[in-house]
This record gives structure tokens, C-alpha cells and sequence, in this order.
């Protein structure tokens, strides 16, 4: 069955799609998973903001960040490359009536161009740790083809979108790859807020790929089997 879950936050209710119990999941601890990117969204927020979603899953944070109150003029761009996601999250934007402030794109960032593969830890809409680093070549026969981009030339060649607010990148391995890509939407004066789930022993590199750029560390998470979110402020 394909539920439309109506979840409760303290601004109202969000919608869901729920076809599995992994989205069923995700949907009943969307303000609990992850508290701290939650805060995060609050605190930083604007109207005037836009919010670059990547590694967005079925977009159960940028339907959080766009429909917080005050918000209403906020955008986001969201990038996800395995497809049962992307067919999601496409819906999960237009059921919480996005479709007019939130694009998202079926691609993959990383540190270069090009086109690939993708390997994917299984056909359910709501999963993660798709990839090379938690999917090995011999494990899994389920791939998909990837376009993948640099954050610098999306920025560049996307034509009436301005350079975002906020990154938000969780996306299960490519992290540095996507700061290394992106150098000068980091350094970019729009660019205040950026929270990076990292591999610890990646946080001293990305933090100080984040602090060439003005950046500062303000924040980390709890650990959770090696690896936590990493918050940063431009100064």
C-alpha cells in the first residue's frame, strides 16, 4: 500500500509517502533521527534561504526546512541518484505543495564529471548506504547509471537558480569528493551554513577544507559507529 503518512511537528504536519517499512521508518522518526540537523534547519533557517539538499533520500528534510514557519519563500535544491529515491522524494515534494520552490535532480555529486555506475544496496525506496565504500563489487549485482557533477559546475551551469544558503551533504561516502568539488561555491559570500555527516577519521581534512573557506566548526553530533554530523558557520 502507498500511505500518505501525516506526520505531527510542533508547526503542523508534514506528508510522507510510506510504500515500505523503511520510508515508514524514516517518516515516524523524522524529528528524532537526526535532532540536530533538526535544530540545525530551525535555528538557521530564512525566508530568503536556499538549501541545498545533498544526499537527499525521499526529502524528508526539505519538506522539514520548507514548510517551518516564516519560511515561506525559502527554496531548495535536492540531489539524489538512486532512483526508487528520487521517485519518491519528487513525490514527497509535491504532496507537502513544493513543487514551486523545491528541484530536484537524479544526480550524483562528486569531485569530477562524468557518467558511471551506481551500486545499490537494495530496491527500496528509503534506503541507504548505497555506493562503493558500503556496497562491495562482489556483494550486490543491482546498479544503476549515474550522471555525476561537480557542486561548482552545477552552480555555474544552472541557469536562474542562486547559489544556495545552506548545504546540507549526507550521501554515504563521497563527502570530501563534494568539497573538493565544490571550492568556489564554497568560498561564495551567500554561503553561511554548511553540516556534512563525515567518517571520523575524514572530519580534520573536510574541516579544514571548510576553514580555507572561512568556515568554522561549531558543532558536532553524537557518534554513531564512527561517524557523526559536522555543523560549520562562516565567519
Amino acid at each position: 500500500l502507498d500511505d500518505r503518512r501525516r506526520v505531527p511537528t510542533a508547526h503542523g504536519h508534514v506528508t510522507i509517502r510510506t510504500g515500505n517499512l523503511v520510508e515508514r521508518w524514516r517518516a515516524d522518526t523524522l524529528l528524532t533521527k537526526e535532532p540536530q540537523t533538526i535544530r540545525w534547519l530551525e535555528r538557521t533557517m530564512r525566508n530568503d534561504s536556499v538549501f541545498f539538499d545533498i544526499g537527499g533520500n525521499i526529502g524528508l528534510y526539505t519538506v522539514y526546512a520548507l514548510t517551518l514557519p516564516g519560511r515561506e519563500s525559502a527554496r531548495a535544491l535536492c540531489f539524489e541518484p538512486e532512483a526508487l529515491n528520487f521517485a519518491r522524494l519528487n513525490l514527497n515534494i509535491n504532496d507537502n505543495g513544493l513543487s514551486a520552490r523545491a528541484l530536484a535532480f537524479c544526480i550524483g555529486l562528486g569531485g569530477s564529471n562524468g557518467i558511471g555506475s551506481l551500486r545499490v544496496s537494495n530496491l527500496l525506496a528509503g534506503s541507504a548506504l548505497h555506493g562503493d565504500r558500503y556496497v562491495a563489487a562482489d556483494a550486490s549485482n543491482i546498479r544503476t547509471g549515474m550522471v555525476r557533477t561537480t557542486l561548482d559546475r552545477l552552480c555555474a551551469e544552472i541557469p536562474d537558480i542562486d547559489p544556495p544558503t545552506h548545504l546540507k551533504i549526507d550521501v554515504d561516502g563521497p563527502e570530501l569528493d563534494i568539497l573538493r568539488g565544490g571550492l568556489e561555491t564554497l568560498r561564495h559570500r551567500a554561503l553561511r551554513h554548511v553540516l556534512v555527516e563525515f567518517e571520523e577519521t575524514e572530519m580534520a581534512e573536510g574541516t579544514k577544507i571548510l576553514g580555507d573557506a572561512g568556515f568554522k566548526l561549531v558543532d558536532t553530533g553524537a557518534k554513531t559507529q564512527g561517524i557523526a554530523n559536522a555543523i560549520y558557520e562562516k565567519q
